[in-house]
């Protein structure tokens, strides 16, 4: 592990920067996903399993960081989880756009 990581600073300072990150990707996808039209309109040509991963992962990010704060085991498995649900969502995004499917690059 990285001497940063392993300070109780340095994983302080990741926790909160990842509950953060979690908790803008809920409200900007939540707005996507359940707000006006406009906001729909607004977003584009967006891939909506793309859309649902990312704002799903949203709580993840945000135990995930609860987990680093209170320095539990799982807030790093769920990290890794994160990973491999990002990894997994971007293949499907190439296939996606392999197969000539819709998507607007921002």
């Amino acid at each position: 592990m990285p001497r940063f990581i392993s300070t109780t600073t340095g994983l302080r300072a990741l926790a909160l920067l990842a509950i953060a990150f979690g908790a803008l990707t809920i409200k900007e996808g939540g707005g996507v996903l359940f707000g006006p039209a406009a906001a729909r309109a607004g977003a584009g040509d967006y891939v909506p399993f793309v859309l649902w991963s990312n704002f799903l992962l949203g709580f993840v990010y945000v135990a995930a960081g609860l987990g680093l704060w209170l320095r539990r085991r799982w807030g790093t498995l769920l990290a890794a989880l994160i990973v491999a649900v990002t990894v997994a969502t971007f293949a499907g995004f190439a296939l996606h756009i392999s197969l000539g499917g819709a998507y607007e690059a921002r």
